[in-house]
């Protein structure tokens, strides 16, 4: 018996609104073909984890990690 393959789709973000990134363009153009979504979240200290939920709720995984510098 075949098993379904699932993908998962991984971002790693650290203040992307202070550097200017795409991240939920990115976020968007991915999700169709994601069967899950993680976002890690280096330490934001931007409004970024806010847009990402109030955008996309619980179409993905929100992930805290303490980014070293």
């Amino acid at each position: 018996m075949e098993e379904d393959m699932k993908i998962s789709t991984f971002m790693c973000v650290s203040n992307p609104l202070i550097r200017g990134d795409l991240f939920l363009e990115a976020i968007e153009s991915h999700l169709p073909f994601s069967d899950e979504f993680i976002v890690v979240d280096g330490s934001s200290t931007d409004d970024s984890m806010y847009l990402i939920k109030s955008k996309f709720g619980n179409r993905l995984k929100v992930t805290p990690h303490t980014y070293c510098h």
